[in-house]
């Protein structure tokens, strides 16, 4: 179990008093009278949980590393939770096998280790060869927390004209990020396309549209519609996708795991896992992952109803909410 509280703050209007005030009572996993947030059914946890939960804190990873009979590593990498309620969500994922799952397993042992553990594991794994054709190589890297949103800043703020920028995201809000996309369709006529959940669906609540529909509103607002989005069509589950597809010339770098494009997310509060790739836009890989992305963006194949819906559906200028959002 990660122990949250080695993570920073990101409630700073609230964390310090918690800190101050209610930390020291300690919890009891058994004593519990209040309702469960994320269980319909009688379970019961603590006020002490209540107060702990305002602190905004997780470990949101999510990813596997196994050993396999041939002494090599096998990592997924992916945006889906192993769970009953999120299995109709829409999700992406990327399996891999070599150095870099060696890195995923270690990085994962570290977290164990500031979280309590003090057992030992031997992380071995083959290191893999070089392909035949260096042309055809595909270089992959695991980032987390802050580094993936530099990542994603250094491939978008590289873009230029004739270039293209495919996001496909359940939350966006990081204003580093907002900004970059704005300057890349604005002043360098760089193709920027979203596909964005609408968010107004979570386990059977109703939600607002904060904060994707001001973000979106002010996006293609600003560029004068160069930014182009169209929403996820969404019933009753949620767009749950998290992949950032970046054209340059021939060279596709893509970016693709737990993290949404928010400030908890990619600016070091929340435990985080992606992996960052870039190849030839002509691999198979890259054509299956811009494939991906055109068949939602055109609807292509679908059969009884759409994937996406034109920007119009939920647009939404609400100043109130852009202030929320905020």
């Amino acid at each position: 179990m990660t122990d949250l509280a080695h993570l920073r703050d990101s409630n700073p209007l609230y964390s310090p008093g918690w800190r101050l005030f209610a930390q020291w009572w300690g919890n009891d996993a058994g004593a519990g009278s209040m309702p469960n947030p994320f269980d319909t059914g009688p379970s019961r946890i603590t006020l002490r949980s209540w107060l702990a939960l305002a602190n905004f804190k997780a470990n949101h990873r999510k990813l596997i590393v196994a050993d396999r009979a041939d002494g090599t590593l096998t990592a997924l990498v992916t945006s889906a939770n192993p769970h009953d309620a999120s299995s109709a969500h829409s999700n992406v994922a990327l399996r891999f096998t070599g150095d870099v799952a060696k890195q995923v397993a270690e990085s994962e042992i570290a977290i164990a280790r500031f979280s309590g553990w003090s057992g030992s594991m031997y992380v071995s794994g083959k290191e893999s060869p070089p392909p035949d054709d260096p042309r055809a190589a595909i270089h992959i890297s695991y980032v987390t927390e802050r580094g993936i949103r530099d990542q994603l800043l250094d491939a978008i703020d590289g873009t230029r004209n004739g270039d293209a920028v495919r996001i496909a995201m359940f939350y966006l809000s990081d204003r580093k990020i907002v900004e970059s996309l704005l300057r890349a369709a604005g002043e360098r006529n760089v193709i920027v396309q979203l596909i964005l959940d609408p968010n107004r669906d979570a386990f059977g609540r109703s939600k607002d549209g904060v904060p994707n529909r001001p973000v979106a509103n002010e996006l293609v607002t600003k560029s004068g519609g160069n930014v182009q989005v169209r929403w996820y069509r969404t019933h009753g589950e949620q767009f749950h996708t998290k992949l950032a597809l970046i054209t340059r010339s021939d060279r596709l770098i893509a970016s693709l795991g737990s993290a949404n494009l928010t400030r908890r997310n990619i600016g070091n509060y929340n435990l985080e896992a992606n992996v960052a790739l870039e190849m030839g836009a002509d691999q198979p890989l890259a054509k299956h992952m811009l494939g991906y992305f055109d068949r939602l963006w055109t609807n292509q194949g679908a059969a009884a109803t759409e994937y996406t819906a034109p920007f119009g559906a939920y647009r939404d200028a609400s100043r109130t909410k852009y202030i929320r959002y905020r």
